[in-house]
Order: C-alpha cells, then sequence, then structure tokens
C-alpha cells in the first residue's frame, strides 16, 4: 500500500513537471482558457540569436518552481522559414509584437496583453519574472474597474474608471487595450479629458499638431491652449508632462526664433525631471543653443555651426601678441554660413569689437584693433556664427596685422 502511496506521489510529481514545460503559444492558450489561467511566453529567437535560447533555458527552470500561477509557452521568431512554416507562424505568433529578443509577455486566457519585457538577459530575467504577479494583480483590478465603468450610468464616472484601469499598466500595455479605448472615444468624441491621448502614447502626433498650428495655420495661441489642455490631463508622468512642455520649444522657435524662450523652455523641461531620456536630451539641446562653440584651430567645418547665432571662440595668442589693427577674414570654400559681431576677449571683457554701425550685420571680414598694449595670455577671438543650407561647412579663419 505505501508502495503504491509512493507511486502516486511520484507520478503526480512528475505531471507537475510536465505541465511546467514550455508549451506552444497557441497550446498554452488553449489550456489557459480551460483553467482559466495567464499565459506567461518568452520569445525566442533560436536560429539567429545566441542569448535568446539561454533566456528561454532559464526561463524554462524557473517555471518549474515558480509560484506564478500561469501556463508558461515559448514563441520561437525565427529568421529564416519555409512558405509552410510562415503560414503557420501567422496563427502560433503572439498578438502583439516585441521590438527587442529575448522578451518575456504575459497575456489573459482571451489574448489581452498584461505584461511587456524587450531586451530580456540573465542578468535582469530574475527582476523581470518578478514583476510578473503584480502585473497580472493589476490586470484583475482594471477588469473590476472596467466592469464598473460599464455599469455606470454616469459618462464621467465611467471615463475616471477606465482611466484609472488603464493607468494600471504601463503605457505601453495599456496603449493595445483598443476595447477600452474604443469605449472612452464614444464616451468623449474630442478628448476633452486627454485620455485617449495620454494612454495611446500620442506625443508625436501632438508636436506635429503643435508644429501645423505655429507654422502652418500661424495660430499660436491656439497651440498654447491645446499644451496647456494636454499639461491638465491626470496621472502624466514626469516625461509624459516634459515631451508635452516640448510644445513650448516650438512655440518660441515660431516667435521668430526666440533664443531666450526657447532656452526658458529647455531649462523647464529639465527641472521636471534631468534623469529621464527627455531631461538628457533638454540638457544637450540647450547646452547645443547656449554654450559657446570652441574650435581646436582656425578651420571651419560643419560641426561648429548651430541653427541660432551662437558664439564661436578660437584662441588666437600665438597670433594676437602686440597692440594693433588686425584684418579677421572668414573664407569659406564650401558650405553657407553667417558671421557677425567679431570682438577680441579675455574671459567676459571684450578688448576689442567692431563698430556700433556694424553690429549684428552678416559679413566675413572683419577689422578689430587692440589698443591694450599688455595683450592677456587667454584672449579669444569671439565671432557670432549661424549655420544654414547643409552645415557642410569648409573654410578658415585667417587673422593678419595690418598695423
Amino acid at each position: 500500500m505505501h508502495i503504491f502511496q509512493g507511486f502516486l506521489t511520484l507520478l503526480a510529481a512528475t505531471a507537475l513537471l510536465c505541465q511546467a514545460e514550455l508549451a506552444s503559444f497557441p497550446d498554452a492558450l488553449e489550456t489557459g482558457k480551460k483553467e482559466n489561467k495567464n499565459i506567461v511566453v518568452v520569445w525566442n529567437g533560436s536560429d539567429w540569436s545566441k542569448l535568446a535560447p539561454k533566456v528561454v533555458e532559464e526561463v524554462e527552470k524557473k517555471s518549474k518552481t515558480t509560484t506564478t500561477d500561469a501556463v508558461w509557452a515559448v514563441y520561437d521568431d525565427k529568421g529564416t522559414m519555409t512558405p509552410e512554416e510562415q503560414e503557420a507562424d501567422k496563427k502560433s505568433r503572439p498578438p502583439v509584437n516585441v521590438w527587442n529578443i529575448p522578451a518575456i509577455q504575459v497575456y489573459t486566457p482571451d489574448k489581452q496583453l498584461l505584461f511587456s519585457s524587450d531586451g530580456v538577459n540573465l542578468k535582469n530575467l530574475q527582476n523581470v519574472l518578478s514583476n510578473i504577479p503584480k502585473a497580472i494583480k493589476n490586470g484583475k483590478e482594471a477588469e473590476e474597474l472596467f466592469k464598473k465603468a460599464e455599469e455606470s450610468k454616469s459618462p464621467d464616472e465611467a471615463l475616471a474608471l477606465y482611466d484609472k484601469g488603464l493607468s494600471l499598466f504601463p503605457r505601453s500595455v495599456a496603449k493595445t487595450r483598443r476595447d477600452i479605448l474604443d469605449k472612452i472615444r464614444n464616451l468623449d468624441k474630442d478628448d476633452t479629458k486627454g485620455f485617449r491621448f495620454k494612454h495611446e502614447s500620442s506625443f508625436l502626433g501632438f508636436i506635429e499638431k503643435v508644429c501645423h498650428l505655429v507654422f502652418d495655420e500661424k495660430k499660436p495661441e491656439e497651440a498654447k491652449k491645446l499644451i496647456e489642455q494636454r499639461l491638465s490631463i491626470p496621472g502624466l508622468t514626469p516625461e509624459e508632462r516634459q515631451k508635452i512642455m516640448a510644445g513650448y520649444f516650438v512655440l518660441a522657435r515660431g516667435d521668430n526664433n526666440n533664443k531666450q524662450a526657447m532656452l526658458s523652455s529647455l531649462q523647464n523641461i529639465v527641472k521636471v525631471d534631468p534623469k529621464t531620456d527627455m531631461g538628457r536630451g533638454a540638457m544637450a539641446y540647450y547646452n547645443y543653443f547656449a554654450k559657446p562653440v570652441i574650435m581646436k584651430n582656425n578651420r571651419l567645418n560643419g560641426k561648429l555651426l548651430r541653427p541660432e547665432f551662437s558664439p564661436l571662440v578660437l584662441n588666437v595668442r600665438d597670433k594676437v601678441k602686440v597692440a594693433g589693427t588686425y584684418r579677421i577674414e572668414c573664407k569659406v570654400k564650401r558650405g553657407g554660413a553667417d558671421f557677425r559681431n567679431a570682438r577680441f576677449m579675455s574671459g567676459n571683457r571684450v578688448l576689442a569689437e567692431i563698430t556700433s554701425e556694424q553690429k549684428d550685420k552678416n559679413r566675413r571680414d572683419f577689422m578689430l584693433t587692440l589698443a591694450d598694449h599688455n595683450v592677456p595670455s587667454n584672449i579669444t577671438l569671439v565671432i557670432d556664427t549661424k549655420g544654414s543650407g547643409w552645415f557642410d561647412l569648409d573654410g578658415e579663419i585667417i587673422i593678419t596685422q595690418l598695423f
């Protein structure tokens, strides 16, 4: 009797291990529907990725010991397939694509995406897997909120519940819920509350619309109103706010390239969060516009140019050693650039500059008279320069002492 019970225990354990083997995605969906379980699928690339099969192997090991109540599956995104395999692949492929394999996704039995993580590797695998239970829990809470929204007789309440439910997902997952987004659309056709805008991550389209209003329709006030409306949407992440605030940069460019307003808009983006991609990008762009461009030698090239007038700085201690009048020539062999306001400087102190009549006028030939006989060792030539065309400038700055 004891031997028979031991055999049954061993058989049950073997069955559990067999269930933990990674199934195909279609088979996992079928099992998921029967047992009302979610499906965890790992994306493989067996014939082109060295890393993916290793991640799949590790996922298979962990699936046997995990407490996550789900059906575990694998999908092999092969680089080369026969026509028959391509046809079969249409039925076996998970509905939402990934950008970087190996990847892990979680689906409900009715193929709704709950979780997606691209670029999985052996180092971050455990962290990715540890996020799955929370994603499943959030998915259940979201469905309860969606059900309450369906039952609500108040359109505003229903919209708020749909928004709250979608907010439990990352934006990359929320935007795949076309069923819920369509219900939001039916309740708020003009998206006055901005919920579709937020969950569909329509930020590129938003900037395109702002550009159209500013540059094509010449309606900056309408563009500003749109920016303010989008910023008032509840539940935006810091980076989403930054993406919307980029519209203020567009407004500044439309205002005769108001450089100060442009720089201010970039600073405000950085203040929201300097560590996001938008924050770092805005800081880099601010430096691009605001900081002087330091020349290593007297050669002019396109990398030195900016789309707005920026100080071009050249150390000239080897050329300007004594007081006198110097001719500054900006000789351009190829490409386009505007030059203006040449001056000799030492730090923030102006040593010599052009006449007031010549200021803010484009030219390529300047005369500077240096009266100070004690020429400082850190003397520099500064010229406000702006690129044009293809920024393929080729030329040089020539300094000649006349007397």
